[in-house]
Formats: C-alpha cells, sequence, structure tokens
C-alpha cells in the first residue's frame, strides 16, 4: 500500500537500455523503499488485475478509470482500452514463456 505520488512511470517507444518499447515504472523517494522491486517481483499479479479491470469497466472505448487520462487528439476510430487489452495479454503471453 502506498500513496499514488510514490510511484511514476515512463515509457519509450525503443528505449536506448532494450532497444524495444520499454515502460519504466519508479519511485519517487530518492533511493526508494522496495516498491518497484515488489511490482517486478509480481509483474504476472498487476497485468492480471489491470487485464480484469478493463474487462469490468462498463465504458466501450477507454476511461479515466481504466486505462488512465485519455488525450484529447486520441483517434476516436482506435479503442485505447482494446489496445491496452492487447498489450496486457501480449505481456502475459511473454512472460510465460522459456
Amino acid at each position: 500500500m502506498c500513496d499514488p505520488g510514490d510511484l511514476s512511470a515512463l515509457h519509450e517507444l525503443k528505449s536506448t537500455e532494450t532497444g524495444a518499447p520499454t515502460l519504466y515504472i519508479f519511485e519517487r523517494n530518492v533511493g526508494g523503499i522496495g516498491f518497484s522491486e515488489c511490482l517486478f517481483e509480481k509483474t504476472d499479479t498487476l497485468l492480471q488485475a489491470v487485464a480484469e479491470l478493463l474487462a469490468h469497466c462498463p465504458c466501450a472505448n477507454g476511461c479515466p478509470a481504466c486505462v488512465g487520462p485519455v488525450l484529447e487528439d486520441y483517434p476516436e476510430s482506435l479503442s485505447l482500452k482494446e489496445t491496452t487489452r492487447r498489450v496486457v495479454s501480449a505481456l502475459l503471453e511473454a512472460g510465460h514463456q522459456d
């Protein structure tokens, strides 16, 4: 349990560290207190919770409750909710590969 302000995130379409699309979740406290490490260890649990949230949210295309803030200029022809669901599904599948 933490305050939402204790964590932050950054994404890169092509990370200089990984060479691939990358999402960094990090603690805002200098030196951290272990939240990031705990989240890393529970990645599958976190992603499964996101998948459940998306599945049970009554909105059609994504809303602040299930995908976070939606940019005003995001194309209406794209469902941010469906895009997020696909990304989460792919990440869960990738986590189970040997």
